[in-house]
């Protein structure tokens, strides 16, 4: 809808660029869970864009199936470090594991946001251990 893409629009263009953590759920897709997102926010300077800022979710979690043109839910914990400059492709490559790897393991430290009204109910309610981290089914 208009309202979700100006609110879309509105955190990025109002936030700084960078690497962000959060919680995301594909909301009309086959999989309904709540999954880590390790997330770009910027104008993607490695590859001359810069004519708007953009926003980039790579959800950490291998889906069965696409999820192209559905509704994508997203809950922002955090901001993890600025928008970086790099001078080939393999730095980018090194740094988006290292930021995904990164995001994988402090969102263990953010579980509560999986129950946010923001996200539809799943499937079936996530399981946790004594410590709080989310078991896998």
């Amino acid at each position: 809808s208009a309202r979700v893409a100006g609110a879309v629009r509105d955190f990025v263009d109002q936030n700084a660029t960078g690497i962000y953590a959060a919680w995301a759920q594909v909301v009309d897709g086959d999989d309904k869970g709540v999954y880590k997102v390790a997330m770009s926010v910027g104008w993607n300077p490695h590859f001359g864009d810069l004519e708007r800022k953009t926003v980039e979710a790579w959800l950490l979690h291998d889906f069965e199936a696409d999820f192209y043109d559905k509704t994508l839910h997203v809950v922002v914990i955090g901001r993890v470090r600025d928008e970086l400059k790099f001078d080939d492709v393999d730095d980018l490559k090194k740094a988006i594991k290292t930021d995904g790897k990164f995001c994988d393991t402090v969102l263990d430290w953010h579980v509560k946001w999986l129950d946010d009204p923001h996200f539809a109910a799943n499937d079936k309610p996530p399981k946790f251990d004594l410590c709080g981290n989310r078991i896998s089914d």
